[in-house]
């Protein structure tokens, strides 16, 4: 008969902390496969680049740091615009 989700819980939390990792990887891998489409190696290569110079320009004194609430407003107020 199959654990109930309470057993499972408990049966894992009874492990040692190196396999619940190894189970909370595997599980997070499922869950990511199933809610998020694979991308492309050249467009996470193109995003990691666009990073990288962000970051070298504002290292630079070329760009500022914007705080996280403001810019999530900005983003609000363009997406309702």
């Amino acid at each position: 008969m199959p654990l109930g989700l309470k057993e499972l819980e408990a049966a894992v939390m009874a492990l040692p902390p190196e396999q619940r990792s190894y189970l909370a990887e595997r599980l997070r891998a499922s869950v990511d496969s199933v809610d998020e489409p694979e991308v492309p190696a050249e467009l996470e290569r193109a995003w990691a680049e666009l990073a990288e110079r962000r970051y070298q320009a504002y290292l630079a004194g070329q760009m500022r740091a914007v705080p996280a609430d403001e810019a999530l407003a900005r983003i609000r107020e363009r997406r309702h615009a």
